[in-house]
């Protein structure tokens, strides 16, 4: 779904009065965290979905690590260690 700028502009000013609101700092990090995890993954992988008739994990993973962008590695190297924490502090959380 693509949102028109007057759309978006209204998106975050909900999404803001939202986070003002929120009295558990933890779970206001939280979600602030997952926003950005999955719209970085979505800028990412958006060029090799784009690109590609049959795209796939393995093929993504490929492409990525072919990629000469100094910015798109970075910002690939940044989700993959998010991702890493993510993961660990899930597990803590659960045992």
């Amino acid at each position: 779904m693509i949102l028109s700028s007057l759309q978006y502009a209204k998106v975050t000013k909900l999404i803001i009065s939202l986070f003002k609101k929120c009295h558990d700092h933890h779970k206001s990090w939280d979600s602030v965290c997952n926003i950005y995890h999955q719209a970085m993954s979505l800028e990412l992988m958006w060029p090799y979905v784009n690109n590609n008739s049959n795209p796939s994990v393995e093929g993504y993973v490929a492409w990525a690590k072919e990629q000469q962008d100094p910015i798109y590695k970075m910002k690939y190297e940044q989700v993959k260690k998010t991702l890493i924490l993510f993961i660990i502090s899930y597990n803590r959380k659960n045992y």
